[in-house]
């Protein structure tokens, strides 16, 4: 579901990217740019005429990444929930209280799924 919708929505990103990063002046003094694009109907007609619609998918390789740094999180972060669970069963561990035991649970999941997750992530970008 989320590869669908990400996969409709990327050549608008990809518009607005481009919209953003023209320059109206250079930065050489007395020199002008030309604006590509004069609106989102004028950077779509333009994109899909000059470079075919493929153009309007690139980068989305890289950008589906982020959906499986996401999925991979919680995942990650659901299963060492699960699995210290059993952490209140380590003796000296069931005097802390509920709430110190969820900190605990919580604290160290959330850790170990960004460690799982940067893992994958960060050498892709």
């Amino acid at each position: 579901f989320f590869f669908a919708v990400r996969f409709a929505l990327h050549p608008f990103a990809l518009v607005k990217t481009r919209l953003q990063m023209q320059k109206e002046h250079s930065s050489v003094v007395g020199e002008q740019d030309k604006i590509k694009y004069r609106g989102t109907r004028d950077a779509f007609r333009k994109i899909f005429k000059y470079e075919g619609v493929s153009a309007l998918y690139k980068g989305f390789g890289i950008s589906t990444v982020g959906i499986l740094s996401g999925q991979l999180y919680i995942t990650t972060y659901e299963l060492m929930r699960m699995e210290l669970k059993e952490l209140q069963k380590v003796p000296g561990m069931e005097n802390l209280g509920a709430d110190k035991m969820n900190f605990l649970r919580n604290g160290a999941a959330g850790g170990c799924a960004s460690l799982v997750s940067q893992t994958i992530v960060v050498p892709v970008d």
